[in-house]
């Protein structure tokens, strides 16, 4: 191998193993569940002061914290008292001189009704993983942790880190003094602890029922599991023993034998780790995420974060302990801050930069960068030391590669006066495998750059629409251009560029933290809409070497190794309607403009009879993006079709409900996959918002295996192909009745007089579509007769006539046998006006009733006999 010529370096040999993985780690972040402090209405007064470091700094405003700046904390206050602010502030004061950081810690704050025996509530607001200087590959760190580490805000700086609430229903004291009056809670106490779960002493290992699982639905922990071990000494994270999801796992968890062990915590702590929280059963939002109550409770050094306070309990010090976990998880450490380099045309000299961040000294002559050329023997791999930049501090070495250099992987390394050796990309991670980054050098550029972008869906407002998507190319030349096509109503309109987001000179609303490095905006760019207006749009982008790409594409095909093709996204722009309503009936036969459509239309489907609201039949496959690249999912493949009621609902106390006729031929999930899973596919819900922004579900979604005749329709037959699409379709025979109950065990009747708005979404994915979803006979918190719309109205051997009708309705029914047919008539709004029952006259029923006293309108005629019930429609004249 020819030789390296280093400007200004010299070169040594380095023999290490190179291994199995090319970091081309997407950042990812997750939020996780909300951490719960109970209040204990036990007269327990104690004290414990500050420590002393932190008098000392908080008296002295010039002092630092060694080794860097202490943190900055700027808080938003929601309806908060202003003593309480006073107090909350001190809290904020105690953390600030305990931690360093140079990104500013956001905090929102509310002050609500939390109930009767609940003093707070925190998290933070997202947990990352993968995001330049992670010490953790494939590991989720809180975010203002994860800022921290990487240097930078790794979200929007509209958005908070850390999240908490307080009670205002709790006899708070507010003051300074030692001795908190009889009767009441410290609260400068209680927000340092909850900021305590906000800054990271939280798990996101969970139970539900017999099984325990960890990192939100993924595979991947968060740093603080990292850590939690059992008495025995086996790693909760070691999925050779407890695998996640599992029954073991569970067990453990409720064990009352976890512990938390790392580095610092050992050498501090006589018994060499944590005796973590781990009661059974378990406390959902306390259990693992707290220090055990029984050994470091009240009044002791280290008691601020167990899970429960006491009346008069005043404790202003995280504690020796807590601090040390703090720092095994990474709040006292050091980290490499590297944006990998991306594939060249040429060889030539390479400036292999990074930014170490460090709350300590580095060991001298210890950064370094460490590379492997053309896929060399390890060997073969060349350190070289790097050199700090005096203007912008970073750290760089300029490596002239060989005119044969086609491939270069490489990695960051430095040791610290705290022990800790740091790479980037970071160790350990996913089963502890290595990571390393790489580039090409003279390949060809083929692929398009990445689009990543977010679509809107039903807009309550007629403001111009901007549109932010993030562009990213695997070449170091980059990208040339990004525009979007769009037509509204059909209409065509003008390409539109989108420019590259300039942060600190654009309009900061659009800022994504880290993400702005790739962001182009076009801002108002879809103006002068119209309520009812629908747009149809696609993202265009090109890199320096021509290649295009198209967001979204779409699986039309039935075949698995079929390209996707060309999509649009589309939305819709509405209003809501000014008068609000306590009750909302329907039929759907009247045309209105009650509802907001986004894929779905009023109509009469198919082999059906009456109008509903329906989805396309069938509907189509989610919208996504594949990786020019590589292949794999870029964009995931999904897509919602709604439809809004625009008339707010005011709760009622009682009778909340949502009640409904539908059919739901949508891909059933794997077995045993329940709402949220990841193999629940495609699925219905019944939505509510209380603002239009958030919604959330009133019952689970659910899919075809809501019912037995639905599922059996769906995989009655399908297309042919490796990805085939249900054929199966409805009929009137599968129309079964839904009740929704509004309220549940989140979303309470303490909401009643509340405005709710409700919309119905269905979601698909990927692949495999089938007929859809239908809607008829709506009734909100509306009492209905039980009539089981769900039979056929057009039975083989029922006849009603004339119809409509003034005066009588003649009614033919063949039945099974010989028996007494119950006859019901009830109008739309659910009043019955007619029960009779009507003897047979053997496999016959020949009857006239008389309507000529019932008002004009529709009704429902429900025959009720041995073999079931039918129902039809007549109207009176």
């Amino acid at each position: 191998m020819k030789k390296l010529v280093l400007l200004g370096l010299c070169l040594v040999s380095y023999s290490l193993a190179f291994s199995q993985q090319k970091y081309n780690l997407k950042i990812e972040h997750n939020k996780g569940q909300e951490v719960i402090c109970p209040a204990s209405f036990v007269d327990r007064p104690s004290f414990v002061d500050m420590p002393e470091e932190v008098k000392a700094k908080l008296s002295n405003k010039k002092a630092r914290t060694e080794g860097g700046q202490a943190a900055t904390f700027v808080v938003n206050y929601i309806g908060f008292p202003e003593n309480a602010k006073a107090a909350f502030q001190r809290a904020i004061d105690i953390w600030a001189e305990l931690l360093v950081s140079n990104v500013p810690i956001r905090v929102t704050a509310y002050w609500e009704d939390l109930g009767d025996n609940v003093l707070g509530a925190a998290n933070t607001n997202d947990y990352y993983r993968n995001f330049p200087g992670a010490r953790e590959v494939n590991t989720y760190y809180p975010l203002a942790l994860a800022e921290k580490l990487a240097g930078r805000e790794l979200n929007s700086i509209n958005e908070d880190d850390i999240y908490c609430r307080f009670n205002s229903k709790i006899p708070w004291y507010y003051g300074t003094a030692p001795n908190v009056p009889i009767g009441t809670f410290d609260f400068t106490s209680i927000v340092l602890h909850e900021l305590g779960h906000g800054l990271g002493f939280v798990s996101s290992m969970r139970v539900s029922g017999q099984q325990g699982f960890y990192g939100f639905g993924t595979k991947f922990n968060a740093i603080y599991d990292k850590f939690l071990l059992t008495g025995e000494g086996k790693k909760l994270t070691d999925t050779l023993t407890f695998k996640n999801p599992s029954n073991v796992l569970r067990n453990a968890l409720v064990s009352e034998d976890i512990f938390f062990s790392g580095p610092n915590t050992q050498t501090d702590v006589k018994e060499n780790k944590a005796l973590i929280y781990a009661p059974n059963p378990w406390e959902g939002g306390s259990s693992i995420s707290h220090l055990d109550d029984d050994k470091y409770g009240n009044g002791g050094i280290n008691s601020l974060m167990t899970p429960t306070a006491s009346l008069r309990e005043k404790n202003l010090n995280p504690g020796p302990l807590v601090m040390k976990m703090f720092q095994d998880m990474g709040w006292k450490s050091t980290s490499i801050v590297h944006d990998p380099l991306k594939n060249r045309a040429l060889a030539s000299t390479i400036r292999f930069e990074a930014k170490i961040l460090s709350d300590t000294t580095l060991v001298p002559n210890s950064a370094k960068l460490v590379y492997l050329l053309n896929e060399a023997a390890s060997n073969q791999a060349k350190s070289v030391e790097l050199q700090k930049d005096p203007v912008s501090g970073m750290y760089f070495a300029n490596v002239s590669l060989p005119a044969n250099t086609t491939k270069v992987e490489y990695y960051f390394e430095t040791k610290d006066n705290f022990g800790l050796t740091t790479t980037s990309p970071g160790n350990g991670g996913l089963e502890a495998s290595n990571f390393i980054y790489s580039f090409e050098i003279g390949s060809k550029d083929v692929s398009g750059p990445g689009i990543e972008h977010y679509a809107p869906d039903i807009l309550l407002s007629t403001s111009p629409v901007s549109i932010l998507a993030n562009v990213i190319d695997d070449f170091q030349e980059g990208i040339d251009t990004v525009y979007i096509l769009y037509t509204v109503n059909a209409i065509k309109a003008p390409l539109k560029p989108l420019k590259k987001y300039k942060p600190g000179i654009d309009n900061p609303v659009f800022s994504q933290g880290r993400a702005d490095d790739n962001a182009y905006l076009a801002e108002n760019v879809i103006k002068d809409l119209k309520v009812g207006d629908k747009v149809r749009y696609q993202i265009v982008a090109k890199d320096k070497s021509g290649n295009q790409t198209i967001l979204p594409t779409n699986y039309s095909g039935t075949n698995q190794n079929d390209k996707p093709s060309e999509g649009f996204y589309n939305f819709t722009v509405t209003t809501l309607k000014n008068a609000t309503a306590t009750e909302y009936v329907t039929d759907f036969e009247t045309n209105n403009d009650d509802f907001a459509l986004l894929g779905f239309n009023i109509d009469q489907a198919e082999g059906f009879t009456s109008k509903a609201l329906n989805t396309a039949h069938p509907y189509i496959n989610g919208l996504g993006l594949l990786d020019p690249t590589d292949g794999g999912i870029y964009m995931p493949f999904d897509k919602s079709d709604i439809a809004m009621l625009r008339i707010p609902i005011e709760l009622k106390s009682k009778n909340a409900t949502i009640i409904f006729d539908e059919v739901a031929l949508v891909e059933p999930g794997d077995v045993g996959s329940t709402f949220g899973d990841q193999d629940f596919y495609d699925y219905v819900v019944v939505e509510g918002s209380l603002d239009g922004s958030f919604w959330f579900p009133l019952e689970d979604g659910y899919d075809s295996r809501a019912n037995t005749t639905w599922n059996n329709a769906f995989n009655s037959s399908f297309s042919s192909g490796t990805a085939p699409n249900s054929t199966g379709k409805a009929t009137p025979a599968m129309i079964k009745r839904r009740t929704v109950q509004i309220y549940g065990s989140d979303f309470t009747s303490d909401f009643a007089g509340e405005n709710l708005l409700i919309r119905f979404r269905m979601f698909a994915d990927q692949w495999t579509t089938g007929w859809g979803w239908t809607i008829d006979n709506l009734y909100i918190q509306k009492d209905i007769p039980v009539i089981l719309a769900n039979e056929s109205t057009s039975v083989p051997g029922l006849k009603i006539f004339p119809n409509p009708t003034e005066e009588k309705l003649k009614i033919n029914l063949e039945v099974g046998e010989s028996q007494n047919v119950k006859l019901e008539v009830f109008s739309l709004r659910g009043n019955k006006v007619m029960d009779e029952l009507v003897p047979s006259d053997g496999n016959m029923l020949n009857y006239e009733i008389a309507i000529g006293n019932l008002s004009p309108g529709t009704y429902m005629l429900k025959l009720t006999e041995k073999r079931g019930s039918v129902v039809k429609k007549f109207v009176k004249k």
